[in-house]
Protein backbone atom coordinates (compact mmCIF):
# COMPACT_ATOMS: atom_id res chain seq x y z
CA UNK A 1 0.00 0.00 0.00
CA UNK A 2 1.31 3.72 -1.02
CA UNK A 3 1.88 5.87 1.86
CA UNK A 4 -0.40 9.23 1.33
CA UNK A 5 2.05 11.92 0.72
CA UNK A 6 2.84 14.77 3.12
CA UNK A 7 0.38 17.32 1.95
CA UNK A 8 -2.58 14.39 2.18
CA UNK A 9 -1.66 13.19 6.03
CA UNK A 10 -1.54 17.09 6.66
CA UNK A 11 -4.67 17.36 5.38
CA UNK A 12 -6.06 14.92 6.61
CA UNK A 13 -5.18 15.68 10.25
CA UNK A 14 -6.06 19.64 9.95
CA UNK A 15 -9.93 18.49 9.12
CA UNK A 16 -9.24 15.89 11.81
CA UNK A 17 -8.43 18.70 14.42
CA UNK A 18 -10.48 21.27 13.00
CA UNK A 19 -13.47 18.39 13.30
CA UNK A 20 -12.11 18.18 16.86
CA UNK A 21 -12.46 21.57 18.22
CA UNK A 22 -15.58 22.53 16.37
CA UNK A 23 -16.86 19.13 18.12
CA UNK A 24 -15.59 20.91 21.53
CA UNK A 25 -17.29 24.22 21.07
CA UNK A 26 -20.70 22.37 20.11
CA UNK A 27 -19.91 20.63 23.41
CA UNK A 28 -19.51 23.63 25.46
CA UNK A 29 -22.33 25.37 23.98
CA UNK A 30 -24.73 22.71 24.33
CA UNK A 31 -23.57 22.32 28.09
CA UNK A 32 -24.17 26.12 28.42
CA UNK A 33 -27.88 25.94 26.74
CA UNK A 34 -28.34 22.99 28.69
CA UNK A 35 -27.44 24.83 32.44
CA UNK A 36 -29.84 27.37 31.43
CA UNK A 37 -32.61 25.74 30.36
CA UNK A 38 -32.18 23.71 33.63
CA UNK A 39 -31.86 26.77 35.98
CA UNK A 40 -35.55 28.00 33.95
CA UNK A 41 -36.98 24.62 34.70
CA UNK A 42 -35.64 24.93 38.47
CA UNK A 43 -36.88 28.21 38.86
CA UNK A 44 -40.64 27.26 37.32
CA UNK A 45 -40.82 24.22 39.23
CA UNK A 46 -40.36 26.69 42.45
CA UNK A 47 -42.47 29.13 41.16
CA UNK A 48 -45.19 26.47 40.92
CA UNK A 49 -44.74 24.81 44.04
CA UNK A 50 -44.81 28.27 46.10
CA UNK A 51 -47.85 29.18 44.00
CA UNK A 52 -49.60 25.62 43.99
CA UNK A 53 -47.86 23.45 46.98
CA UNK A 54 -47.58 24.48 50.53
CA UNK A 55 -46.00 27.26 51.20
CA UNK A 56 -42.42 27.59 51.37
CA UNK A 57 -40.98 28.15 55.56
CA UNK A 58 -39.82 31.74 55.81
CA UNK A 59 -36.71 31.43 58.38
CA UNK A 60 -36.53 33.08 61.34
CA UNK A 61 -34.47 35.73 61.31
CA UNK A 62 -31.22 35.82 64.00
CA UNK A 63 -32.91 37.51 66.40
CA UNK A 64 -36.67 36.02 65.91
CA UNK A 65 -34.27 32.37 66.50
CA UNK A 66 -32.61 33.17 69.84
CA UNK A 67 -34.08 30.86 72.01
CA UNK A 68 -34.85 32.62 75.75
CA UNK A 69 -35.58 29.68 77.78
CA UNK A 70 -37.42 26.23 78.16
CA UNK A 71 -40.73 24.65 78.64
CA UNK A 72 -42.36 21.50 79.17
CA UNK A 73 -39.01 20.17 77.55
CA UNK A 74 -38.91 22.10 74.02
CA UNK A 75 -37.33 25.80 73.39
CA UNK A 76 -38.60 29.06 73.60
CA UNK A 77 -37.79 31.54 71.12
CA UNK A 78 -37.58 35.09 71.02
CA UNK A 79 -40.18 35.43 68.20
CA UNK A 80 -42.90 34.21 70.65
CA UNK A 81 -41.57 35.90 73.30
CA UNK A 82 -42.02 39.06 71.50
CA UNK A 83 -45.81 38.25 70.54
CA UNK A 84 -47.07 37.28 73.77
CA UNK A 85 -45.27 40.69 75.05
CA UNK A 86 -46.45 43.04 72.63
CA UNK A 87 -49.72 41.61 72.97
CA UNK A 88 -50.09 42.04 76.56
CA UNK A 89 -48.68 45.74 76.87
CA UNK A 90 -51.45 47.06 74.56
CA UNK A 91 -53.54 45.13 76.86
CA UNK A 92 -51.87 47.12 80.05
CA UNK A 93 -51.82 50.22 78.21
CA UNK A 94 -55.55 49.73 78.28
CA UNK A 95 -55.84 49.39 81.87
CA UNK A 96 -53.10 51.70 83.21
CA UNK A 97 -52.16 54.07 80.43
CA UNK A 98 -49.06 54.10 78.47
CA UNK A 99 -46.12 53.04 80.29
CA UNK A 100 -44.05 56.10 79.72
CA UNK A 101 -46.68 58.15 81.36
CA UNK A 102 -47.09 56.43 84.55
CA UNK A 103 -45.64 57.20 87.52
CA UNK A 104 -42.65 54.67 88.82
CA UNK A 105 -45.09 53.04 91.49
CA UNK A 106 -47.55 51.98 88.42
CA UNK A 107 -44.27 51.65 86.05
CA UNK A 108 -43.70 48.90 88.67
CA UNK A 109 -46.93 47.24 88.83
CA UNK A 110 -47.43 47.10 84.73
CA UNK A 111 -43.76 45.47 84.91
CA UNK A 112 -44.65 42.83 87.19
CA UNK A 113 -48.28 42.47 85.75
CA UNK A 114 -46.61 42.16 82.11
CA UNK A 115 -44.07 39.65 83.12
CA UNK A 116 -46.26 37.17 84.92
CA UNK A 117 -49.17 37.66 82.27
CA UNK A 118 -46.32 36.72 79.67
CA UNK A 119 -44.98 33.34 81.28
CA UNK A 120 -48.37 32.11 81.97
CA UNK A 121 -48.71 32.41 78.57
CA UNK A 122 -46.13 30.53 77.42
CA UNK A 123 -47.01 27.66 79.71
CA UNK A 124 -49.99 27.84 77.68
CA UNK A 125 -48.52 27.25 74.51
CA UNK A 126 -46.76 24.45 75.85
CA UNK A 127 -49.54 22.64 77.61
CA UNK A 128 -50.81 21.46 74.75
CA UNK A 129 -47.21 19.37 73.45
CA UNK A 130 -46.76 18.41 76.95
CA UNK A 131 -50.53 16.21 76.93
CA UNK A 132 -49.98 14.93 73.41
CA UNK A 133 -46.16 13.50 74.72
CA UNK A 134 -48.51 12.25 77.49
CA UNK A 135 -51.40 10.39 75.54
CA UNK A 136 -48.58 9.46 72.31
CA UNK A 137 -50.17 12.17 69.44
CA UNK A 138 -47.14 13.25 67.47
CA UNK A 139 -47.08 16.50 67.02
CA UNK A 140 -45.10 16.51 63.73
CA UNK A 141 -47.22 14.00 62.32
CA UNK A 142 -48.12 14.20 58.47
CA UNK A 143 -51.37 15.34 59.22
CA UNK A 144 -50.61 18.00 61.29
CA UNK A 145 -48.11 19.82 58.51
CA UNK A 146 -51.35 19.55 56.28
CA UNK A 147 -53.58 20.79 58.63
CA UNK A 148 -50.46 23.63 58.97
CA UNK A 149 -49.95 23.86 55.15
CA UNK A 150 -53.94 24.26 54.08
CA UNK A 151 -54.53 26.58 56.88
CA UNK A 152 -52.05 28.76 55.62
CA UNK A 153 -52.65 28.62 51.77
CA UNK A 154 -56.60 29.49 53.19
CA UNK A 155 -55.31 32.54 54.93
CA UNK A 156 -52.79 33.57 52.20
CA UNK A 157 -55.77 33.53 49.70
CA UNK A 158 -58.13 35.36 52.14
CA UNK A 159 -54.90 37.96 52.27
CA UNK A 160 -53.55 38.65 48.54
CA UNK A 161 -50.52 37.34 47.63
CA UNK A 162 -47.22 35.74 49.16
CA UNK A 163 -45.98 39.58 49.57
CA UNK A 164 -49.38 40.32 51.02
CA UNK A 165 -49.03 37.74 53.93
CA UNK A 166 -45.13 38.55 54.97
CA UNK A 167 -45.93 42.24 55.19
CA UNK A 168 -49.72 40.59 57.27
CA UNK A 169 -47.17 39.13 59.19
CA UNK A 170 -44.89 42.04 60.22
CA UNK A 171 -48.25 44.00 60.25
CA UNK A 172 -49.43 41.72 63.54
CA UNK A 173 -45.66 41.35 65.40
CA UNK A 174 -45.51 37.73 64.00
CA UNK A 175 -42.90 35.08 62.17
CA UNK A 176 -43.98 32.24 60.31
CA UNK A 177 -42.36 29.80 62.29
CA UNK A 178 -44.44 31.33 64.96
CA UNK A 179 -47.76 31.03 63.30
CA UNK A 180 -46.63 27.34 61.86
CA UNK A 181 -46.37 26.71 65.59
CA UNK A 182 -50.03 28.34 66.58
CA UNK A 183 -51.66 26.18 63.98
CA UNK A 184 -50.08 23.38 64.89
CA UNK A 185 -51.54 23.39 68.72
CA UNK A 186 -55.08 24.13 67.31
CA UNK A 187 -54.59 20.95 65.29
CA UNK A 188 -53.03 19.16 67.64
CA UNK A 189 -55.87 20.33 70.76
CA UNK A 190 -58.19 19.20 68.05
CA UNK A 191 -56.65 15.80 67.71
CA UNK A 192 -56.35 15.39 71.99
CA UNK A 193 -59.88 15.78 71.98
CA UNK A 194 -60.34 12.72 69.70
CA UNK A 195 -58.00 11.22 71.73
CA UNK A 196 -59.31 11.64 75.23
CA UNK A 197 -62.81 10.44 73.08
CA UNK A 198 -62.06 7.38 71.78
CA UNK A 199 -60.56 6.41 75.30
CA UNK A 200 -63.32 7.26 77.38
CA UNK A 201 -61.95 10.44 79.26
CA UNK A 202 -64.56 12.35 77.28
CA UNK A 203 -68.10 10.96 76.56
CA UNK A 204 -69.08 11.40 73.06
CA UNK A 205 -72.88 13.34 73.35
CA UNK A 206 -75.00 12.87 70.46
CA UNK A 207 -78.93 12.78 69.71
CA UNK A 208 -78.86 8.98 70.68
CA UNK A 209 -77.82 9.94 74.36
CA UNK A 210 -78.88 13.12 75.02
CA UNK A 211 -80.97 12.23 78.45
CA UNK A 212 -76.73 10.91 79.43
CA UNK A 213 -76.08 14.30 78.80
CA UNK A 214 -78.94 15.93 80.77
CA UNK A 215 -78.31 13.61 84.16
CA UNK A 216 -74.33 14.59 83.48
CA UNK A 217 -74.79 18.09 83.76
CA UNK A 218 -77.34 17.66 86.78
CA UNK A 219 -74.85 14.44 88.44
CA UNK A 220 -71.39 16.29 87.73
CA UNK A 221 -69.82 19.55 89.38
CA UNK A 222 -68.95 20.67 85.78
CA UNK A 223 -71.53 23.27 85.48
CA UNK A 224 -73.04 25.86 87.67
CA UNK A 225 -75.46 27.49 87.30
CA UNK A 226 -75.54 31.44 88.56
CA UNK A 227 -76.52 34.99 88.73
CA UNK A 228 -74.87 38.00 89.54
CA UNK A 229 -74.58 41.56 89.56
CA UNK A 230 -71.42 43.21 88.19
CA UNK A 231 -70.05 46.71 89.14
CA UNK A 232 -67.69 48.22 86.28
CA UNK A 233 -65.26 50.39 87.82
CA UNK A 234 -65.49 52.64 84.60
CA UNK A 235 -68.54 54.01 85.86
CA UNK A 236 -67.54 54.84 89.00
CA UNK A 237 -64.80 57.05 87.20
CA UNK A 238 -67.39 60.11 86.48
CA UNK A 239 -67.73 62.97 88.08
CA UNK A 240 -71.28 62.97 88.64
CA UNK A 241 -70.93 59.62 90.78
CA UNK A 242 -72.06 60.32 94.72
CA UNK A 243 -71.00 56.96 96.04
CA UNK A 244 -67.68 54.43 95.52
CA UNK A 245 -67.35 51.18 94.00
CA UNK A 246 -66.52 50.04 97.51
CA UNK A 247 -69.20 51.78 99.24
CA UNK A 248 -72.32 50.00 96.96
CA UNK A 249 -70.49 46.65 96.72
CA UNK A 250 -69.91 46.49 100.55
CA UNK A 251 -73.76 47.75 101.30
CA UNK A 252 -74.70 44.77 98.28
CA UNK A 253 -72.72 41.90 100.85
CA UNK A 254 -74.44 43.53 104.01
CA UNK A 255 -78.20 43.02 102.39
CA UNK A 256 -77.41 39.59 100.99
CA UNK A 257 -76.10 39.16 104.54
CA UNK A 258 -79.05 40.24 106.08
CA UNK A 259 -81.19 37.47 103.94
CA UNK A 260 -82.53 34.67 106.60
CA UNK A 261 -83.68 32.63 103.93
CA UNK A 262 -82.65 30.70 100.55
CA UNK A 263 -86.07 32.72 99.27
CA UNK A 264 -84.96 36.21 100.96
CA UNK A 265 -81.43 35.97 99.85
CA UNK A 266 -82.63 35.20 95.97
CA UNK A 267 -84.86 38.18 96.21
CA UNK A 268 -82.63 40.55 97.57
CA UNK A 269 -80.20 39.22 94.44
CA UNK A 270 -82.56 39.88 91.97
CA UNK A 271 -83.77 43.22 93.61
CA UNK A 272 -79.84 44.38 93.31
CA UNK A 273 -79.79 43.17 89.70
CA UNK A 274 -82.94 45.13 88.96
CA UNK A 275 -82.10 48.50 90.70
CA UNK A 276 -79.01 48.47 88.91
CA UNK A 277 -79.89 49.46 84.98
CA UNK A 278 -77.21 50.03 82.93
CA UNK A 279 -77.07 53.46 82.72
CA UNK A 280 -76.44 53.93 86.71
CA UNK A 281 -73.16 52.35 85.93
CA UNK A 282 -74.33 48.11 86.49
CA UNK A 283 -74.38 45.36 84.09
CA UNK A 284 -76.01 41.97 84.45
CA UNK A 285 -74.97 38.72 83.05
CA UNK A 286 -75.23 35.55 83.35
CA UNK A 287 -78.91 35.49 85.05
CA UNK A 288 -80.15 32.04 85.61
CA UNK A 289 -77.17 31.17 83.01
CA UNK A 290 -75.42 27.78 83.09
CA UNK A 291 -71.61 28.38 82.85
CA UNK A 292 -68.54 25.65 82.61
CA UNK A 293 -64.55 25.83 83.19
CA UNK A 294 -63.23 27.99 80.53
CA UNK A 295 -66.11 30.14 80.18
CA UNK A 296 -65.96 33.20 82.44
CA UNK A 297 -62.29 34.78 83.87
CA UNK A 298 -60.33 31.82 86.41
CA UNK A 299 -61.35 33.92 89.15
CA UNK A 300 -65.12 34.03 88.89
CA UNK A 301 -65.41 30.38 88.06
CA UNK A 302 -63.10 29.34 91.35
CA UNK A 303 -65.46 31.39 92.81
CA UNK A 304 -68.69 29.90 91.44
CA UNK A 305 -68.01 26.38 91.70
CA UNK A 306 -66.50 26.59 95.68
CA UNK A 307 -70.24 27.79 96.19
CA UNK A 308 -73.30 25.60 97.71
CA UNK A 309 -76.49 26.10 95.80
CA UNK A 310 -77.94 29.63 97.26
CA UNK A 311 -75.20 30.91 98.70
CA UNK A 312 -73.23 34.12 97.70
CA UNK A 313 -70.11 35.32 97.04
CA UNK A 314 -67.10 37.30 98.57
CA UNK A 315 -67.16 40.64 96.20
CA UNK A 316 -64.56 39.12 92.75
CA UNK A 317 -62.38 41.99 91.82
CA UNK A 318 -61.13 41.77 88.41
CA UNK A 319 -59.96 44.00 86.10
CA UNK A 320 -63.40 45.34 84.94
CA UNK A 321 -64.85 46.05 87.88
CA UNK A 322 -65.85 43.75 90.78
CA UNK A 323 -68.95 40.56 90.45
CA UNK A 324 -71.13 38.97 93.83
CA UNK A 325 -72.09 36.09 92.31
CA UNK A 326 -74.72 33.49 93.93
CA UNK A 327 -74.90 30.00 93.01
CA UNK A 328 -78.77 28.67 92.31
CA UNK A 329 -80.08 24.90 92.15
CA UNK A 330 -80.08 22.92 88.69
CA UNK A 331 -83.34 22.68 87.15
CA UNK A 332 -83.61 18.96 84.97
CA UNK A 333 -86.37 20.40 83.06
CA UNK A 334 -84.23 23.49 82.27
CA UNK A 335 -81.03 22.13 81.61
CA UNK A 336 -82.73 19.82 78.64
CA UNK A 337 -84.16 22.62 77.04
CA UNK A 338 -80.61 24.12 77.44
CA UNK A 339 -78.73 20.52 76.62
CA UNK A 340 -77.73 21.48 72.74
CA UNK A 341 -75.93 24.61 74.20
CA UNK A 342 -74.21 23.27 76.92
CA UNK A 343 -72.97 20.12 75.45
CA UNK A 344 -71.06 22.67 72.52
CA UNK A 345 -68.94 23.14 75.34
CA UNK A 346 -68.57 20.04 76.91
CA UNK A 347 -65.37 18.43 75.82
CA UNK A 348 -63.51 21.58 75.94
CA UNK A 349 -64.33 22.44 79.68
CA UNK A 350 -63.04 18.81 80.27
CA UNK A 351 -59.79 19.54 77.99
CA UNK A 352 -59.57 22.89 80.08
CA UNK A 353 -59.60 21.05 83.25
CA UNK A 354 -56.75 18.50 81.88
CA UNK A 355 -55.10 21.62 80.61
CA UNK A 356 -54.93 23.30 84.08
CA UNK A 357 -54.13 20.28 86.06
CA UNK A 358 -50.88 19.56 83.56
CA UNK A 359 -50.54 23.26 83.55
CA UNK A 360 -49.57 23.24 87.71
CA UNK A 361 -46.69 21.46 87.14
CA UNK A 362 -45.23 23.06 84.18
CA UNK A 363 -42.52 25.83 84.50
CA UNK A 364 -40.27 28.13 81.73
CA UNK A 365 -37.10 28.04 83.03
CA UNK A 366 -35.48 31.46 82.04
CA UNK A 367 -32.06 31.42 79.99
CA UNK A 368 -29.66 34.26 81.08
CA UNK A 369 -30.20 35.50 77.15
CA UNK A 370 -33.86 36.24 78.66
CA UNK A 371 -32.71 37.25 81.95
CA UNK A 372 -30.81 40.24 79.91
CA UNK A 373 -33.76 41.43 78.46
CA UNK A 374 -36.30 44.39 79.70
CA UNK A 375 -40.04 43.70 78.77
CA UNK A 376 -41.32 46.83 78.38
CA UNK A 377 -38.82 47.64 75.92
CA UNK A 378 -38.95 44.57 73.91
CA UNK A 379 -40.19 46.66 70.03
Amino acid sequence: MKKKNNAIIKKDQGEKKSKSRWSKKKKIGVAVIGVVILAIVAYLVITLVFDLGPLREIPRTEQEGKVVGECAGYEVYYDELRYITLLYREELDAKYGEYDTLPAEMKQRYEAELEATVLDEIKNNYVILALCDKYDINPDSSEARAYVNDSLEALVDEIGSRDDYKAWLAKNNLSDALLRFMYKMNYLETALLEQLTASGEVVEFTDANIDDFVAFVMEEEIYAKVIHVFYPREHFLYEDRHTSMEEEVNAAIEALSAASSDEERYEVMKNLIGTAPFENGYSVEGMGSYITYGQMHKDYESAAFALGDNEVSEIIELEEGCYIIMRLPKERDEVARKAYELVEYYRYAILKQLKDAKKEGLSFKANDYFKSLKLIEIK
